[in-house]
């Protein structure tokens, strides 16, 4: 079964000139990646500043609703800058089944399928 993914894109502030730019440009790096990986991208959401909130919003939302399999990020840095708050997120997605994927890293953890049993692992 074909995988969904939900991908985050953030700039930090400063950025208002051409955060849209830098955000479409992320948008289509991972665009890529996930036609590579055979994800099905389900959305997509974009945010400039810290993006906690709107990462926040995007988690609870998608586990409620079932909304995607993995959240498909650029990169780490992507997902917050203090790396309990993106351990906590990290955490929270695998209680509940989900996947992150961290392109720049090279890091992708998900539930990976083998013979119907359930493994967790890194699959790229």
């Amino acid at each position: 079964m074909e995988k969904r993914a939900w991908l985050f894109c953030r700039v930090g502030g400063g950025h208002e000139h051409d955060g849209k730019e830098i955000l479409a440009q992320q948008e289509r790096k991972l665009l890529d990646y996930c036609a590579e990986q055979g994800l099905r991208v389900a959305g997509s959401t974009a945010a400039i500043g810290t993006g906690r909130e709107e990462l926040e919003k995007l988690v609870d939302e998608g586990i409620a609703h079932d909304s995607f399999d993995v959240l498909v990020s650029a990169s780490i840095s992507r997902l917050g800058r203090n790396i309990m708050d993106v351990l906590s997120t990290a955490h929270k997605l695998e209680e509940n089944g989900i996947g992150l994927c961290l392109v720049k890293e090279g890091i992708c953890t998900m539930p990976v399928h083998e013979n119907d049993v359930e493994m967790g692992g890194l699959a790229l």
